[in-house]
């Protein structure tokens, strides 16, 4: 059995994947093995209170699948374990 994770996906898009641009404008897919933890996430990311930033949903989502989707798309991911320490990227 593969491992359930959590992603972001933009609010009534769920085939939207939210990422953030890593180093070198690498885009960078946040995947949370705790729901609770991605729900912190997007409190955060609704915090900023920036226009540009649409509204997020968290959905569970198949780990292998959702790695392997990214692996096609030469699109990183990392993965956030239970009670890490997350804050979302700075909007400049």
């Amino acid at each position: 059995m593969n491992p359930m994770l959590y992603i972001l996906t933009l609010t009534g898009r769920p085939e939207k994947v939210f990422s953030v641009n890593g180093h070198d404008d690498v885009q960078v897919v946040p995947m949370f093995v705790e729901e609770e933890d991605a729900e912190r996430y997007v409190y955060l990311v609704d915090e900023v209170h920036d226009p540009s930033i649409p509204d997020l949903d968290v959905v569970e989502v198949d780990g292998a699948a959702i790695m392997a989707a990214c692996a096609s798309q030469n699109t990183e991911f990392i993965v956030f374990q239970k009670d890490d320490l997350i804050i979302p990227p700075r909007v400049l």
